[in-house]
């Protein structure tokens, strides 16, 4: 009776062991996840900020573009007027 209660007690041992070993590396784990999802969401944002910086340089060069085109256009009239005389 005695090795039976010893046998138990051992089972229940090793099992509360087992649970809280798994519960510290289920922990971890968790956050190590979660410290590469921080990692990945830093380096999403400061592509999404280059790129959206880019993005409003190349509109402001777009706007500038019909004027440029226009003065190209007044200018080419000008070079046919002299050249005419």
């Amino acid at each position: 009776m005695a090795e039976t209660l010893i046998s138990a007690a051992a089972a229940i041992i090793v099992g509360l062991l087992s649970f809280f070993g798994a519960l510290i590396a289920g922990r971890r784990s968790g956050r190590e996840m979660k410290r590469r999802i921080d990692v990945a969401q830093a380096v999403t944002d400061t592509k999404l900020e280059e790129l959206t910086h880019e993005v409003r340089e190349l509109n402001a060069s777009a706007k500038n573009l019909p004027v440029i085109e226009e003065r190209i256009r007044s200018l080419d009239r000008r070079v046919h007027e002299v050249e005419k005389k």
